[in-house]
């Protein structure tokens, strides 16, 4: 419960947080079931309800409207992953339609074939979690880390557009990432590098652009392949 009020505050002070949801959803119906799951939300949405009522109160539509706005435009000129674009093909509405079908497939894909695999899958946990909380796992610390910080970079991957302040919303998070994939320590090492120099870039430029692109799709492709929760960790237990 108060992991999910800490949440709900964090969402009302900036929407990024929200990009976590998927991953705090999915552990907690797996701790707590649906039951538990639906009565930890409660508090959480209070919280925003409470936050939001004099806003709510005075303007609902426009507060609604504005809070979220989904469909916000963004400035070519600061957009770090999409500078090779040109700014009509930057502002389109299929580019917004393609990332955000993208970014739901990765969910789905990870949540059924990565996330889910030692519970069966997606299904097999959603309708386990009818009957209450699944069996503990030894590793769940470590598995709720890789569930939350893998969510949150798929959205920053499949994102409309990253702007230099939005490195805060990932940079702690990659040398945990990185160490999770299977690659060798220089690979690592070099994808660390590599999106730390497109963010060092100003303004951005189609190079520095398209090496951060190909810097979050090899962190994806490294994520997908990692075997065990913590990457590379219980297979180095094994050889000691």
């Amino acid at each position: 419960a108060a992991g999910a009020l800490l949440f709900s505050a964090a969402l009302s002070v900036k929407m990024n947080a929200l990009l976590f949801a998927p991953a705090l959803a999915l552990l907690t119906l797996r701790e707590c079931g649906w039951a538990g799951a639906v009565l930890r939300a409660m508090p959480a949405l209070g919280l925003q309800v409470a936050t939001a009522w004099p806003f709510l109160r005075a303007n609902a539509a426009g507060y609604l409207g504005r809070a979220f706005e989904l469909s916000r435009a963004f400035e070519h000129r600061w957009s770090v992953n999409w500078a090779m674009l040109s700014p009509a093909a930057f502002g389109s509405a299929a580019l917004a339609r393609g990332l955000l079908a993208a970014h739901l497939c990765l969910l789905l894909a990870f949540a059924h074939w990565r996330w889910t695999r030692h519970d069966g899958g997606l299904l097999s946990l959603l309708g386990g979690a009818v009957r209450g909380p699944l069996p503990p796992r030894d590793d769940a610390a470590r598995q709720a880390l890789q569930v939350a910080l893998s969510c949150n970079f798929i959205g920053i991957a499949a994102a409309r557009s990253l702007h230099y302040q939005f490195y805060l919303y990932y940079f702690h998070s990659l040398p945990v990432l990185l160490w999770m994939t299977p690659f060798p320590p220089a690979l690592r090492l070099a994808l660390w590098i590599g999106i730390e120099g497109a963010y060092n870039v100003y303004p951005p430029t189609a190079a520095s652009s398209t090496l951060l692109q190909l810097c979050h799709v090899a962190l994806l492709l490294g994520l997908w392949l990692a075997r065990e929760p913590g990457g590379d960790a219980k297979a180095k237990a094994k050889t000691t």
